[in-house]
C-alpha cells in the first residue's frame, strides 16, 4: 500500500469550491474519509498547471512527458497501435503533440498514468485489458457517430477506475459483489448494501481529483443509473453514455457475463443516437466488436 502513492479523501489538496458542482462528490468525501485514491501524479499535475495558462508552452508538456521514459514509452506504443491507423510512425513526444493535438496527447498520458497508477489486488488480473478495450470500442463508435471519441476513450478507462480501490479495501468485494450482482440485484445496489459506497461515484470522484472534463465526471456517476433519459443531463453526458452502454452491454455478451442494465434501456439509447435501424445498429455493432480481436 505504501508504494501505490495513495492519499486520503480528507487530505487531498481539494477543496470544497473544487466540488461545488459536484454536491455528490462533497456527500462522498464526507462519508467515506477511509477511502484512499490515487493522487494526480506530477507528471500530470506539471502539464495542467502549463496548460491553465493562455501562453503554454508545448516543448514544455512534451518535456514533461518525455522525461518520463516508461510512460512516454507506452504512449509511442499506443499512439503507433493499429487503432490509431496512423499513415507514419511516430518516433516522438513532440511529433505525437503535432500529429495528434496537445488535447489527445494529455489525454492519453492521463490514460496511461491511470494505468500505471492504480495498483491490481489478486483477482483483477484482467482488468486493464477489459478497460482498453472497453475504451478502444467506444472510441470507434463514438467516431463513427460524429460524437467525441477522446472522451469515449477516457470513460472506458475510468468508468471502474474505483474497482481495485474498493477490491483492496475491501478483499470480499469483488467475489461477493459480481456474485449479487449476477444473480439478484443491479450493481450499485449491492454495493450501497454491502459496503455503503458505488464504485460509479467514487469513480468520478477520481476523474474529478484528475482534473476530467465535467461531462465526463457526470456520465461515470450514471453509468449505472437505469433513468438516465429522465434525469435531464446535458446532451455531451449523455452522448457519453448511451456509447458507453452500447460498447459495455456487447463486451460483456461476448465474455458470456450478464449486463442487467442495458437491455432495459437499449430502446431509448438506441433512439437517442438515432439506431433505431436495425441495419444501421448492426454497422455499429460490428465496428464494436472489431475492436475486441484488434491489439490497441
Amino acid at each position: 500500500m505504501a508504494d501505490c502513492l495513495l492519499a486520503k479523501l480528507n487530505v487531498l489538496q481539494l477543496t470544497r469550491p473544487h466540488f461545488e458542482n459536484y454536491p455528490f462528490l462533497l456527500t462522498l468525501m464526507s462519508k467515506q474519509h477511509d477511502l484512499l485514491i490515487p493522487p494526480l501524479p506530477a507528471t500530470l499535475v506539471n502539464i495542467q498547471n502549463e496548460l491553465s495558462k493562455s501562453d503554454y508552452n508545448l516543448k514544455y508538456i512534451a518535456d514533461q512527458i518525455s522525461s518520463d521514459i516508461a510512460l512516454s514509452a507506452s504512449l509511442l506504443k499506443t499512439v503507433n497501435s493499429p487503432f490509431f491507423a496512423l499513415r507514419e510512425k511516430i518516433l516522438s513526444i513532440p511529433q505525437a503533440i503535432t500529429l495528434l493535438g496537445v488535447t489527445k496527447v494529455v489525454h492519453l498520458v492521463t490514460a496511461e498514468s491511470l494505468k500505471t497508477t492504480l495498483k491490481l489486488p489478486p483477482g483483477l488480473g484482467h482488468f486493464w485489458e477489459r478497460a482498453r478495450t472497453v475504451a478502444a470500442m467506444q472510441a470507434s463508435v463514438a467516431k463513427h457517430l460524429c460524437l467525441n471519441p477522446d472522451s469515449s476513450y477516457l470513460m472506458g478507462l475510468f468508468h471502474d477506475a474505483a474497482v481495485p480501490i474498493l477490491a483492496t479495501e475491501y478483499p470480499n468485494y469483488y467475489l461477493t459483489l459480481r456474485g449479487m450482482h449476477k444473480a439478484t440485484q443491479e450493481i450499485c445496489t449491492a454495493e450501497y448494501a454491502q459496503f455503503n459506497v458505488c464504485h460509479s461515484a467514487l469513480s468520478s470522484l477520481m476523474a474529478r481529483s484528475w482534473y476530467m472534463p465535467k461531462p465526463l465526471v457526470e456520465a461515470i456517476q450514471y453509468h449505472h443509473k437505469h433513468d438516465i433519459f429522465a434525469l435531464g443531463l446535458p446532451k455531451p453526458v449523455l452522448n457519453i453514455l448511451t456509447v458507453h452502454l452500447i460498447c459495455d452491454f456487447l463486451y460483456d455478451s461476448y465474455s458470456g457475463e450478464v449486463d442487467l442494465h442495458y437491455p432495459l434501456i437499449e430502446g431509448q439509447v438506441r433512439e437517442y443516437l438515432n439506431l433505431s435501424d436495425d441495419e444501421h445498429y448492426q454497422i455499429v455493432v460490428d465496428l464494436a466488436l472489431d475492436r475486441i480481436t484488434t491489439d490497441v
